[in-house]
């Protein structure tokens, strides 16, 4: 089974008010509040059609923390990101269906001053425009029971990126923008070489667009925010940039464009390292509507020392 890989940012989302935030705050109630933890969790190669993916793959859950003096009973709910927040992380769109989302329990009572856990699981329909995707949903917490009716004051979410298999012979995506593949690697690459990212981006929208390719800093303008958008094992590429962009291009409705940047690996380069570098894409309003990982995979060996195959 094919196993996805993902990364946590372990800070806890502490309620304050009715706002949902990813910073810690504690609430009024008691000066203690409750929370959930971690605040972001990025999970990469869902392939679409395979069995229920484990979003923690096994090694642990979201933790709901009771801080109160009493024990509290709290429900915790699956929703799309756009109900729950007005702007999220860039390149990310709103889950076509929270649906495709459960948790093995929506009710759990918590002791006091104590820790209750609940696991997220991921299931995306076998479709072949599902592949290449980068979605976000938000796991909500509130104190009450499930079925409960009335105004719910209280509530803190985490954020959740989901993001399918990167498929490089898929013909069509959803999104007003795709990038296909989503997801480049150059394994066994040597430092002070190049590679070059072969991959086609397409304006799905219903006008004609002007793209410009950006970097994470031109685009994510809080940089203690960068760090979630790089996969799990990788090493941002933040400074003396990699990649050569593009100059902006303009298409039409349904028009696809291949675009061809040049890697260059520089010299001091790690051995052993995943390094990753993103390319984003934004309109001429400025608005980012997709994003490539480009990964470098840095050989363990120069070629000189590597043995030519024994001939038969």
């Amino acid at each position: 089974m094919h196993i996805p890989s993902s990364s946590l940012f372990r800070s806890f989302v502490i309620v304050l008010a009715v706002l949902v935030t990813t910073s810690p705050a504690w609430g009024a109630e008691g000066g203690t509040g409750f929370g959930i933890g971690p605040g972001m969790v990025l999970v990469e190669n869902i392939r679409p059609g395979a069995d229920k993916v484990d979003v923690f793959a096994g090694t642990g859950s979201f933790i709901v923390y009771n801080g109160t003096d009493k024990a509290q009973v709290f429900n915790i709910a699956v929703r799309k990101v756009s109900g729950v927040l007005g702007s999220w992380e860039l390149g990310y769109r709103d889950i076509p269906d929270a649906a495709w989302c459960s948790l093995d329990k929506e009710e759990l009572e918590v002791p006091a001053k104590s820790e209750g856990k609940v696991n997220l699981f991921v299931k995306v329909p076998d479709k072949p425009e599902l592949y290449n995707q980068k979605w976000m949903v938000v796991v909500c917490c509130s104190p009450g029971k499930a079925n409960a009716t009335g105004v719910v004051g209280l509530q803190v979410a985490s954020r959740v990126q989901l993001e399918t298999l990167a498929e490089p012979m898929s013909k069509e995506a959803l999104g007003e923008t795709t990038v296909i593949p989503s997801i480049l690697e150059m394994p066994e690459t040597q430092p002070g070489t190049f590679w070059t990212v072969l991959t086609k981006f397409t304006n799905n929208s219903k006008e004609e667009h002007t793209y410009s390719l950006k970097r994470i800093g031109e685009v994510e303008k809080e940089v203690g925010h960068h760090e979630r958008y790089y996969g799990k094992g990788c090493t941002p590429v933040l400074k003396d940039e990699w990649i050569e962009m593009d100059k902006p291009f303009t298409l039409k409705a349904g028009e696809s464009k291949a675009l061809s940047l040049k890697v260059n690996v520089p010299s001091s380069a790690v051995r052993g390292k995943n390094y990753e570098e993103l390319v984003f894409v934004a309109d001429e309003k400025g608005k980012v509507t997709d994003f490539l990982r480009a990964r470098s995979i840095i050989a363990l060996q120069p070629l000189a020392d590597i043995a030519p195959a024994k001939k038969p």
